[in-house]
């Protein structure tokens, strides 16, 4: 029997890395590292991005139309591009207290086109797992970052994401600094629930859990409308991430999002949004918008705790 239209599309869409991925990296690519001022935030995001992706991102570092672009983009974009510039920071400087803390491995969940293993010193020789679907890591492989990054292909729908970290040499004795950006919220409650078991299950004590989720209100856009106008305006954006093919099923509140960790056994020692992280990285530049993710930042208690 031949295959339905239907069936047709998904298989195209299932050999394209994520549309979000794509721009979230594209965003690093373009933006400034607030500690190199006229450099690259992510120096090789446009090595691993798609053509012409990439090559876009590279030719327009050119100082000459940086600050026009970096502009254009963020009114275009209502600040979406700040916010994740924002939320690098935040988790580069979470991952470095990780480190300091005692974690000596890295695991990064639907690890898109992050480059942190290659681009941040204090990963150098950090052994690195970086999972997600083929799809994605066919680009990732392009470029390396490293003999201490392994890429670890993992479809989450089917396969066992324990065993293919363990088969990949992962040892759930160390204490381990898990990234989960940008993932949760395209995530049903049960996946989210699901995935943290098998986190859990393979963190020793004092592993830290990295975790960026977003709460029902979405942006301060919406906080400023009131009634009919502001759930419109959720149900359009709601339909713009489903138009992307990655609808937002996995809106949270804090408490709610907090008492998950809590029963998986993690406690939550900071927890952050984006107008904390704009006070610290951006303090001259008012967001545009600020959207309503956070970054939750747990460390896996011991059984006797």
């Amino acid at each position: 029997m031949a295959p339905s239209p239907r069936d047709t599309a998904v298989a195209m869409y299932d050999h394209l890395p994520s549309l979000t991925a794509v721009a979230v990296s594209a965003f690093r690519a373009l933006a400034d590292d607030p500690a190199r001022p006229g450099e690259a935030l992510d120096p090789l995001a446009h090595r691993v991005l798609p053509w012409p992706v990439g090559a876009a991102t590279e030719a327009l570092r050119a100082p000459a139309r940086h600050e026009p672009l970096r502009s254009l983009l963020r009114w275009g974009l209502l600040g979406l591009s700040d916010h994740v510039v924002l939320r690098t920071l935040a988790i580069d400087h979470a991952v470095r207290d990780a480190l300091t803390a005692g974690c000596r491995q890295l695991v990064v969940l639907g690890a898109g086109f992050d480059t942190r293993a290659g681009r941040l010193p204090a990963l150098a020789a950090v052994p690195t797992w970086e999972v997600d679907h083929a799809a994605t890591q066919r680009f990732k492989r392009r470029v390396p970052l490293g003999d201490h990054v392994r890429l670890v292909t993992v479809d989450f729908a089917r396969d066992d994401l324990a065993a293919r970290l363990v088969d990949a040499g992962f040892d759930a004795a160390t204490p381990t600094v898990w990234i989960w950006e940008g993932v949760t919220p395209y995530l049903p409650a049960a996946a989210t629930v699901a995935t943290l078991d098998v986190v859990s299950a393979l963190s020793a004590p004092d592993s830290q859990l990295l975790v960026t989720y977003a709460t029902p209100e979405m942006s301060s856009l919406a906080d400023r409308l009131r009634g009919g106008r502001a759930e419109r305006l959720r149900v359009v954006g709601h339909l713009g991430f489903r138009a992307l093919g990655e609808p937002l099923a996995g809106l949270v509140p804090t408490e709610v999002f907090h008492a998950v960790l809590a029963h998986h056994g993690w406690s939550v020692t900071d927890d952050s949004d984006a107008p904390t992280w704009s006070r610290r990285w951006q303090p001259d530049r008012a967001p545009v918008l600020v959207i309503h993710e956070r970054l939750a930042v747990a460390t896996r208690r011991s059984p006797s705790a």
